[in-house]
């Protein structure tokens, strides 16, 4: 009997460009590093598909959107720039509404709040969490390099700028193979190289959790002749 080829994963890498005091972001450097070297070395049935976003409110509404809708990802990553030396933060959720700050065009999202939000004006309601179990994530980290002098974190606030925008999109879209990690500004030792592998690490890591998910959920499906429901909560 031949082999059955596994089926192709598609996983969606984001960054942004320029703003503010951040002529050269950082987390645009990570994911066209990631876009030249590719994943095969981390899954071998994945394609990338990366893409660098404006910090603009419009222009990533509808390219996280289209992102999902073009290819619906097995997993989405999207990374972006804080101000913590030497910290990468795993973010375990997002907030819909609160966004006042101005983007580069000098823009808003009307009523300050991402369309995708619901209707109540109330914090608590409109934030959501990731499926994915972040301190996992964090824990595989710090284990694969424990040796740098880097600090892992989890974060429950991602701030209310694009950076919480954009993952607010892709949580409304699929919570369980979401994710946001912000990254810091490269030094000696903190470089694009480093930085660029523990990203790898996080997104390997990431699509073993989806996969686990997958499998038991398949095998509860199939096992019992019905659906078994999963709990995960991972906000701080």
């Amino acid at each position: 009997m031949a082999n059955v080829a596994e089926p192709e994963l598609t996983i969606v890498l984001t960054g942004f460009g320029p703003f503010g005091l951040h002529n050269s972001n950082p987390s645009e450097k990570v994911v066209r590093r990631i876009a030249e070297e590719g994943i095969e070395d981390i899954q071998s049935n994945a394609r990338i598909i990366v893409k660098v976003m404006p910090v603009a409110y419009d222009d990533v509404q509808d390219i996280v959107s289209e992102l999902w809708e073009k290819y619906h990802p097995d997993l989405v990553v999207h990374l972006g720039v804080h101000s913590v030396n030497h910290a990468i933060r795993i973010e375990t959720g997002s907030c819909g509404i609160g966004y006042y700050q101005d983007d580069i065009k000098s823009q808003t999202p009307e009523d300050y709040k991402c369309p995708l939000a619901n209707s109540s004006s109330n914090e608590e309601g409109n934030i959501i969490c990731t499926g994915l179990d972040c301190m996992k994530l964090v824990e595989a980290v710090r284990m694969e390099f424990a040796e740098e002098s880097v600090q892992f974190e989890l974060s429950n606030d991602p701030g209310r700028y694009l950076c919480a925008y954009s993952y607010y999109i892709s949580l409304q879209h699929d919570k369980n193979c979401s994710l946001f990690v912000h990254i810091p500004c490269f030094n000696k030792s903190c470089t694009l190289e480093l930085v660029t592998k523990i990203v790898k690490k996080i997104v390997q890591s990431s699509i073993q959790q989806v996969l686990k998910a997958r499998k038991k959920k398949s095998e509860s499906l199939y096992g019992s002749g019905r659906q078994q429901p999963q709990t995960i909560t991972n906000c701080l």
